[in-house]
């Protein structure tokens, strides 16, 4: 066996197999066990959240899906990370977004004269008493995510907790005005009388989001990686293992070469012949000849387009271009052949 990244490198091990893109963004084709290592799944699963959850399409994701593992079912619906935003009566919130929806995160805010407490709707009827018990279990070597936000008031700082994570979230010029264990002390020590104040929040209101996406190296390199897993189940193991490719491999693994295979995401040309005949929200990524060089494109919901240059050859190895199709919402990957025998409804004639 050897890896298509790490080729023949010792204690490389073949446990799992991977997908040609992302489970996550609802691919079912894997490529054949033993041609992707755990190693390089390992290095792969932190970039791909980079991708899913931080990037520009991480909207997309949390809009329309897929969820967890590619499932299309509402309850693993993908979520955005949390971030604050401001409800419809003008108070600083920490919501997440899921399907096109908002949802508020169990929380509280600490103003200038009064705490303010709003609890997830998700976790109704004992969304206060889960809240007060995850509060407890904060300790002194408890991880947590800082967040900042302009739209914070210098004078407030909001503590929140939601699937395993604690957050706190203040102005920006607060940087080292506010320590999350002693917030949730001192509001500990006021909890009940500030559960059974009026200004407890149960209900879901609209929430306007202010997300945080950035385009970072990560993000470049696991568009590279997707193209290259197409690019071996495409055109053969043999085909992506040449040493033509060797440089690209280096920038998905250790970010070398930035300069020429970092790039930064585009609108899809409308005139793109694929773009017209593929499913609208969906994946695809194409390969073809320019000149000497082996150029792969990937698109991402329709919308968001990479264009890479893979590798260069003395002699063009391929003549014809080729493409995958991950249709997501219909749970289908096509090579670019079968795509359009079954788009011209010839399919079951061949």
């Amino acid at each position: 066996m050897s890896c298509i990244y790490y080729g023949n490198q010792e204690g490389l091990t073949y446990n799992k197999r991977e997908h040609v893109f992302p489970a996550s963004l609802g691919c079912k084709t894997m490529l054949p066990k033993g041609w992707v290592s755990d190693q390089a799944n390992e290095l792969f699963s932190p970039m791909e959240e980079i991708l899913t959850r931080r990037s520009l399409i991480s909207t997309e994701r949390a809009l329309f899906g897929p969820g967890k593992r590619g499932s299309l079912a509402p309850q693993k619906a993908a979520q955005s990370d949390v971030c604050v935003g401001v409800d419809e009566k003008g108070d600083r919130v920490l919501s997440y977004m899921a399907l096109g929806t908002p949802y508020n995160i169990s929380h509280f805010c600490r103003g200038a004269k009064q705490y303010r407490i709003c609890l997830a709707v998700k976790d109704m009827p004992d969304a206060a008493s889960k809240f007060i018990s995850i509060l407890n279990q904060f300790g002194e070597q408890t991880k947590y995510v800082t967040l900042t936000s302009k739209d914070i008031s210098p004078d407030e700082v909001l503590v929140g907790y939601h699937k395993g994570k604690y957050y706190i979230a203040f102005h920006p010029s607060k940087k080292d005005c506010y320590h999350i264990e002693k917030e949730i002390k001192v509001f500990l020590s006021y909890s009940d009388a500030v559960l059974n104040a009026k200004n407890m929040r149960e209900e879901q209101t609209h929430v306007k989001m202010g997300f945080q996406l950035q385009e970072t190296p990560e993000t470049s390199r696991m568009c590279a990686k997707i193209l290259l897993n197409a690019t071996v189940y495409l055109y053969g193991k043999e085909f992506a293992e040449r040493p033509e490719f060797d440089e690209v491999r280096a920038w998905i693994l250790h970010g070398n070469h930035s300069e020429k295979f970092c790039r930064l995401p585009s609108a899809v040309e409308e005139a793109e012949v694929l773009h017209k005949i593929v499913p609208e929200k969906s994946h695809w990524c194409q390969f073809g000849m320019i000149q000497n060089q082996f150029v792969g494109v990937l698109c991402l919901y329709g919308f968001w387009q990479w264009v890479v240059p893979l590798a260069y050859f003395d002699e063009p190895p391929i003549h014809e271009p080729n493409a995958f199709i991950c249709d997501w919402e219909n749970q289908k990957d096509y090579k670019l052949l079968d795509y359009i025998l079954e788009y011209q409804g010839l399919s079951a004639k061949v």
